[in-house]
């Protein structure tokens, strides 16, 4: 399953990558929403091989997965490669300039169950009432507002 957003933030590319690649900041932010997250690596700045374990309640079940920064290409992109025992995915993120004060930002999530019991539990989401892709929009939109935000209070 595939969510993809496109967002453009009226920021320059570097105050965006420094925003998107915050990971304290998301990481309180990820708590804030339920997600216990903590840190499993020593390293001491942003970098190539950074680990978290992240658990969470979902559909009142305790899920967990580990999560490691695969990709890290300051200003342009990300990548966070996620692994459970039921589920992985890849969270993929591109910081474009458009201009000088205009910045794209495109982000794409790839989830892939690996037993059968996750293979339904994703088919349900398919099926559901509301699209979880009009979901993941709606929050991307929301994420890159929040961007633009801080930016214009910056300024």
């Amino acid at each position: 399953m595939q969510f993809f957003a496109h967002e453009d933030v009226e920021a320059p590319v570097d105050f965006v990558f420094a925003e998107v690649s915050n990971f304290p900041a998301l990481e309180r932010a990820a708590l804030r929403r339920g997600v216990d997250v903590q840190r499993t690596d020593n390293m001491s700045q942003t970098d190539i091989g950074m680990t978290w374990a992240a658990s969470y309640e979902l559909r009142r079940t305790k899920m967990s997965m580990a999560l490691e920064l695969t990709r890290f290409e300051p200003p342009n992109a990300l990548v966070i490669e996620g692994d459970s025992a039921t589920l992985g995915g890849l969270i993929t993120l591109d910081v474009l300039a458009l201009s000088r004060m205009r910045t794209r930002i495109s982000l794409k999530v790839d989830v892939h169950a690996s037993t059968l019991p996750a293979r339904l539990f994703l088919q349900s989401f398919k099926l559901a009432r509301v699209h979880p892709g009009v979901t993941f929009k709606r929050k991307a939109a929301s994420f890159a507002a929040g961007i633009e935000e801080r930016y214009k209070s910056k300024a």
